[in-house]
């Protein structure tokens, strides 16, 4: 009988009387817990339509800067790749003195190769006087902190020798990947960000990190594509990227960020060429220097042991490289002159004192519009492998930081 009503019911009411209590649930639901998406869909809207162009840096921000491009070169499809992305960097339109150093780790393992390598960059035509390209390298593999150094060390022995004339000594440090490619004025915007001053410190930023994504070429190529295992694999990473690389940076978080992606990151040179020694202090460190630190004594200086210590480029090698250099740029701070302070904070009220105006004052930075698209794994095994290397990372990561953790808590 209930049933025979039911039917009667949907045979005689009218579309609102049917539809009506299905749609007043869902209007509640969607005011209570899904209204900001027609705020998210009208931003979307402002920002494609408006067509805002991107800042320009002024003159006196014009910084020179040095890209380094770290690769393995283990075959014939990777120096293509160096090459792409030293001809996207070069093509990126930055307005200041560039160079570009491309890190081969393992010169020998194939050494026809970085031969050629050499040999095209010589060829390389640039933009500009101030625009340079070269290629170095060490042997025998030592991962990719030690290849970034390595090309730091060379630079720095060039601005030594005149090589690399002073106006053009970088001060502004890059890492691309050897595999990706820069979006239209993608290092421009990033210095721009890094010198933007704080709104409530006055001071610039200490990092910058990009919107990385999977250019569309590589998730889609036709609907067969689309449905084989290589094709699922690279657009849920594409999806991924979006979500936890991008929307979770660019959303406001009650959390700082604590971490750069390695495709393409930018902080101050000076960071850079001291992180090998920065990683020698760091050993020295004992909970000695820290209980004498609580009981009011200065905690160890790295300005006083800088020139007694041995670089230590093997402590930012192997996972965890690009977090590594963040959380040394996280706990430095520029000084108005721009060369940086390593210094640990004098007391543990100073230390507290400087956390809670970084948790505010933001030093790490990202802007969604500085992009660089990088490649991705296709297969089962090579996505198991990124994905156990990254947290693995920030297991070793931290076990390598825990000395500097004791005095500096940004």
């Amino acid at each position: 009988m209930s049933f025979a009503k039911v039917i009667w019911f949907f045979s005689n009411a009218g579309p609102i009387d049917v539809i009506g209590p299905l749609l007043l649930p869902l209007g509640i639901g969607f005011a209570l817990y899904q209204c900001n998406y027609w705020y998210i869909l009208a931003l979307a809207l402002w920002r494609r339509f408006r067509s805002a162009p991107l800042p320009k840096l002024p003159e006196r921000d014009r910084l020179p800067i040095v890209a380094t491009v770290p690769s393995l070169l283990r075959n014939r499809e990777e120096l293509e790749a160096i090459q792409a992305a030293i001809e996207s960097v070069l093509a990126n339109g930055y307005p200041a003195p560039m160079t570009i150093v491309a890190c081969v780790d393992g010169t020998e393992v194939r050494r026809e190769l970085y031969s050629e390598l050499r040999r095209w960059s010589r060829r390389l035509k640039t933009p500009g006087p101030d625009v340079r390209v070269f290629v170095t390298g060490h042997h025998p593999r030592r991962g990719k902190g030690v290849a970034i150094d390595t090309g730091i060390v060379e630079v720095a022995a060039r601005v030594a020798d005149g090589r690399i004339p002073e106006h053009c000594a970088p001060v502004v440090f890059f890492n691309v990947d050897a595999d990706s490619e820069l979006s239209p004025g993608a290092l421009e915007l990033m210095v721009w960000n890094l010198v933007r001053p704080s709104r409530l410190t006055g001071a610039p930023g200490m990092i910058v990190t990009s919107h990385v994504a999977v250019p569309q070429k590589h998730y889609w190529k036709g609907w067969r594509h689309f449905f084989s295992m290589p094709g699922i694999i690279a657009l849920s990473v594409a999806r991924e990227y979006i979500v936890s690389l991008g929307l979770g940076r660019n959303n406001s978080r009650v959390l700082p960020h604590t971490g750069a992606s390695g495709a393409l990151y930018c902080t101050w040179y000076e960071v850079v060429h001291a992180a090998p020694t920065y990683a020698r202090f760091l050993l020295t460190l004992t909970m000695k220097d820290w209980v004498k630190w609580w009981l009011g004594e200065a905690p160890p200086s790295f300005a006083a042991n800088r020139g007694k210590l041995e670089p230590l480029p093997e402590a930012i090698a192997g996972m965890g490289d690009d977090t590594w250099m963040t959380w040394i740029a996280m706990a430095s701070r520029v000084l108005p002159d721009r060369s940086i302070d390593f210094e640990f904070p004098r007391t543990p009220a100073h230390a507290a004192w400087r956390a809670l105006v970084t948790y505010f004052a933001r030093p790490f930075r990202y802007d969604h519009r500085a992009k660089i698209y990088t490649a991705t794994p296709t297969t089962v095994k090579g996505l198991f492998k990124q994905r156990i290397r990254w947290n693995i990372s920030r297991i070793w990561t931290v076990h390598r930081w825990i000395p500097g953790l004791a005095f500096a808590w940004t």
